[in-house]
């Protein structure tokens, strides 16, 4: 134990201990997954070729069989190939660092109509970090790429919705773009209360307020901010965004309160964690 962790047991229980009186956290609930009856699930036959090709797939994604490797891109090479192929691939090469080839085998899944939520948020991802790498208040996205990455976020999500990096990707999107999807806003918001950063959240439903025409809305929730704990990369966006709003220059904006009682290391969530207050998504905007 001394020798894996630098300190003895004693000292390291006092070390946790310390931080379970010091820490901050927060939590949420999620709803345990339903998991079907077996007798619910179909029964077919299955041909040789396809026993191959799943036998392959099995022991790619458990050991990356280079036999199967080769199996897999074979039945790949058909008109009509199953989109777990490329999914499979495209894990393999990701187990690996190749993230140029597994981005291949993913976008190959993604034309062949995969409902895998990892690989449509990960399409998502590959694109999305290469748009918003710095926070410019004056960003737009262009439309096409908007669009291209809206569809695998929702896909993502509708796919599977107990997630969190999609929700905050589309809430990022919607607030970069000319006109947000007040459908996405609503999913968004509906996940709220469970995303682990709801500063960055909060900040970019504000933001996607603004964009409709809302701008004393978002100026009422951004300043909500600091009840959310942001890092300081959010709050000095959310400053930039409020100056910006405000007409005033950016030393004049701070959000920030060195009096807060969440900076002084009070618990700020109770037993049902907060929703945003009064700001809902406005009904008649529609999907």
């Amino acid at each position: 134990f001394q020798e894996c962790f630098g300190m003895n047991y004693e000292a390291m229980e006092k070390q946790l201990k310390r931080y379970v009186r010091r820490g901050r956290y927060t939590y949420g609930k999620v709803p345990m997954p339903e998991v079907p009856d077996r007798e619910t699930y179909p029964l077919a036959e299955v041909s040789e070729a396809d026993m191959r090709i799943r036998l392959a797939e099995l022991a790619v994604r458990m050991r990356g069989d280079p036999v199967g490797q080769l199996v897999l891109i074979e039945a790949g090479g058909a008109e009509n190939a199953d989109p777990r192929i490329f999914e499979a691939l495209g894990g393999d090469a990701s187990s690996r660092a190749d993230r140029e080839v597994a981005m291949d085998y993913w976008r190959r899944a993604a034309e062949r109509g995969t409902n895998n939520s990892a690989v449509l948020r990960e399409l998502a991802r590959e694109d999305w970090n290469k748009w918003f790498s710095d926070f410019l208040p004056t960003f737009r996205l262009p439309a096409a790429e908007a669009d291209k990455m809206r569809a695998w976020l929702v896909a993502s999500i509708r796919a599977e919705p107990n997630q969190d990096e999609a929700y905050q990707m589309l809430a990022w999107l919607e607030g970069f773009v000319d006109e947000p999807r007040p459908g996405n806003i609503n999913a968004v918001q509906a996940r709220f209360k469970l995303m682990d950063d709801k500063a960055r959240a909060l900040l970019a439903l504000s933001m996607s307020r603004d964009r409709m025409g809302m701008r004393d809305r978002a100026i009422e929730m951004i300043k909500q901010i600091n009840r959310f704990d942001p890092d300081e990369w959010t709050l000095d966006a959310a400053e930039q965004m409020l100056a910006r709003w405000e007409g005033k220059a950016r030393n004049e904006v701070f959000l920030g309160d060195a009096d807060n009682s969440i900076r002084k290391g009070t618990t700020r969530l109770t037993k049902s964690v907060r929703r945003l207050p009064s700001v809902p998504v406005p009904e008649d905007l529609g999907d």
